[in-house]
């Protein structure tokens, strides 16, 4: 089983289905160029948006900050510098 080593939280899951919308309306977007004005748009607009889970799952999830962070939602948006993926010998 793996985890995250190092990262950052960026949105608590207690924002549940708001979670994404919540990331939208505080992250750096220049901390992410390759997450287009559109999908930021769809995600400020919320889950009643048609496109919010496909925009989140397609265009945000994986993508890789200036940082080299990856977003990863495990119910938590977490910014991931580095996974843990158990017992390595």
């Amino acid at each position: 089983m793996y985890g995250i080593k190092t990262g950052d939280l960026l949105v608590d899951s207690h924002h549940g289905i708001y979670c994404p919308q919540v990331f939208a309306q505080t992250i750096k977007r220049e901390m992410f160029p390759n997450i287009s004005d559109e999908t930021w748009e769809i995600l400020e607009k919320g889950p009643d948006h048609e496109l919010y889970w496909d925009a989140w799952a397609y265009d945000v999830e994986g993508q890789e900050s200036t940082d080299g962070a990856v977003i990863y939602q495990d119910g938590d948006v977490w910014a991931v510098y580095e996974w843990d993926y158990g017992d390595e010998e």
